[in-house]
């Protein structure tokens, strides 16, 4: 959906694409620009066009001084970063990244798009704070048709960091590590919060070889396909786990790859319960569109009837 949003504003509005990527992808074909990085150079890119930008005069001054802090320690750090510099880190041309900071400088309006990958690098937070930096620069934050959109592999992803479904954050986006905002959802939940962020999907996987989790939820992912270390999670899981896998896709369970890999039934348990929920009380958001809520049919309950109890029972201390 966003791809075909980024062509159209290229055919019907003249919009320059600048593409930045490792690889030759489709989107190759309707850009301005091609910047060819090399893996895991992209921030340095981003850093070179903020040093050309600095150095040719082109930063926003106004937008700074009126609505932004640290720009001038953004400027020293800055400083020292060379076009030779730049282009031995990315394997672009020091010219080809000067070309590419002019043209966002200087355009009225601009967007950075970064596409899917935030949750698999280590680089990533880095990519998204040193683009955050570039648009503030450009004085492109804040204004219509402007700023930077971190894109999700689906709306799911993004509600996923809005509700605090991460390891390191509370709901809007709080961290979970300050005790101030602790105390405020403390207050508001009745229940003390652990002072340590929780396991991440990779890490719960790591959790179950270990023995150390014994039971497991899947709705709608696919380890085996879509995690890193494809080779290590097919291996069979270990039978004193418990799987509930929930499709997402079709009212029938589906033998998608991970299916093949779940635990042998325990005896008198269910180690594995397929289900199919077509229950959802909320809208699905996905920019710009947004879709309706889906109405419960059978049996099925809305996600609320499902882990309102589950979580009653578990208790606040996980036991």
């Amino acid at each position: 959906m966003i791809k075909s949003e980024v062509v159209l504003a290229v055919k019907r509005r003249k919009a320059r694409l600048i593409v930045v990527n490792s690889r030759n992808i489709h989107l190759n074909k309707f850009s301005a620009l091609n910047l060819r990085v090399k893996p895991g150079g992209e921030v340095a890119l981003v850093n070179g066009m903020m040093s050309v930008i600095l150095r040719e005069g082109l930063a926003d001054a106004e937008f700074l001084q009126s609505r932004a802090v640290g720009a001038e320690a953004l400027k020293q750090a800055l400083q020292s970063l060379s076009p030779e510099q730049a282009e031995a880190r990315t394997g672009v041309g020091g010219e080809t990244i000067a070309e590419a900071a002019r043209l966002y400088a200087k355009a009225k309006r601009g967007v950075i798009l970064i596409s899917t990958g935030q949750n698999s690098d280590d680089q990533d937070p880095a990519l998204a704070r040193a683009a955050a930096d570039l648009a503030l620069l450009a004085g492109k934050i804040g204004k219509e048709s402007c700023g930077v959109f971190v894109l999700g592999e689906k709306n799911n992803s993004q509600g996923a960091l809005d509700m605090g479904v991460t390891p390191n954050l509370l709901p809007g986006y709080a961290d979970g590590k300050d005790p101030g905002e602790r105390a405020r959802f403390e207050k508001a939940w009745g229940l003390p919060l652990p002072d340590q962020p929780g396991r991440g999907a990779l890490a719960i996987l790591q959790g179950i070889e270990e023995g150390r989790i014994k039971g497991l939820y899947l709705a709608g992912e696919n380890p085996v396909v879509t995690y890193p270390d494809s080779a290590g999670r097919r291996k069979p899981s270990p039978p004193w786990t418990s799987w509930w896998l929930r499709t997402v896709s079709s009212p029938r369970p589906l033998p998608w790859p991970t299916w093949s890999f779940r635990p042998p039934p325990l005896p008198r348990r269910k180690g594995l319960l397929p289900t199919w929920t077509a229950g959802s009380n909320g809208s699905g958001r996905l920019c710009p569109r947004r879709g309706r809520p889906v109405p419960t049919s059978g049996s099925s309950r809305i996600s609320a009837g499902r882990w309102g109890p589950l979580g009653a029972g578990i208790g606040p201390g996980g036991e």
